[in-house]
């Protein structure tokens, strides 16, 4: 691919931020297709007074561009493991007594460790993570739950505010709607981060990424369970066809659900934070009390998802 001379303004990171919202509906390709495609160089770009760069395929500002939208990528990963974590501990504080002495602090240790795994396993069964209602998990209501909202809030609309409106790769569209990649890049991180705590790979309270042996080097790696397009592709793939399947109207109105949780700088900040904190309270006192109460509680056949 020739060079593209473009005007970039240097006082603005608008330019990536286009990067972002044009990228999302290239999934796990995404670092890829943003160096190869010369339509999309040419056109994330801002006439704005700035200085004239001569944008080569491996130079410094596509390098910039494409470490962005890796960043963007691998973000859905960590963002769903601090989202399952706090909502755990925070869950495991409600229920514990704060005049606890040490010992029965140590001997509560493993009841600790088997409350986290209850429940990730319980919002795994039949995949109530995904339903505002994870107790009659309504097929119109999939994808629509707190963890959701927040994923989609947190890891792409927070992202990309503040982009430059490019008419040629659409942009002003892609802020609001098709973004059938982002919700299903949001559904396999929690589904990872869940599986994580259920499947007890840790033990502790700390969800980092486990390590395992490589049998080649015989060092310890955390490649089999890394959030990356080998392990997790398939599920991704899986997740944008189902919902695709319910029509760009249902991606809209979710992405429009979504948008309470974001970042509001404006007079109503704190009218918005305020909404979301009372969802997040209404979601974690009802699990409380409705899921853990009854461990596996979710026990109707798992819906056809994939």
């Amino acid at each position: 691919m020739a060079s593209i001379m473009i005007w970039v303004d240097v006082r603005s990171v608008g330019l990536l931020l286009t990067g972002s919202i044009w990228v999302h509906r290239q999934g796990w390709r995404s670092g890829e297709s943003v160096s190869s495609h010369s339509r999309c160089c040419q056109s994330m770009c801002t006439f704005a007074d700035g200085v004239k760069y001569n944008i080569q395929p491996r130079g410094p500002i596509m390098g910039v561009i494409t470490q962005r939208l890796c960043t963007w990528r691998s973000n859905f990963g960590s963002t769903a493991i601090a989202l399952i974590a706090n909502f755990l501990a925070s869950l495991r504080e409600s229920e514990e007594d704060e005049d606890e002495d040490d010992e029965d602090k140590k001997e509560n240790a493993d009841g600790r460790e088997k409350f986290m795994t209850e429940m990730a396993a319980s919002l795994l069964e039949g995949y109530a993570f995904l339903f505002a209602d994870p107790d009659t998990c309504k097929a119109s209501e999939i994808y629509r739950s707190v963890f959701m909202l927040q994923m989609i809030a947190t890891t792409h609309l927070n992202t990309v505010t503040g982009f430059i409106d490019v008419p040629e790769l659409d942009t002003q569209a892609l802020s609001s709607t098709r973004m059938e990649c982002v919700i299903g890049a949001c559904a396999v991180a929690l589904e990872r981060a869940l599986k994580l705590v259920a499947q007890k790979e840790k033990k502790s309270t700390d969800l980092k990424t486990p390590l395992k042996i490589n049998k080649t080097t015989g060092k310890e790696t955390s490649t089999p369970l890394a959030f990356s397009e080998l392990n997790w592709g398939q599920f991704t793939t899986d997740y944008h066809l189902s919902i695709v399947k319910r029509g760009p109207k249902y991606t809209t109105d979710t992405i429009a659900m979504a948008r309470q949780f974001v970042k509001d700088l404006g007079s109503d900040a704190s009218m918005k934070g305020s909404l979301a904190d009372d969802s997040v309270a209404s979601c974690k006192e009802y699990l409380f009390y409705n899921v853990f109460s009854l461990p596996f509680a979710f026990s109707k056949p798992p819906l056809l998802i994939y």
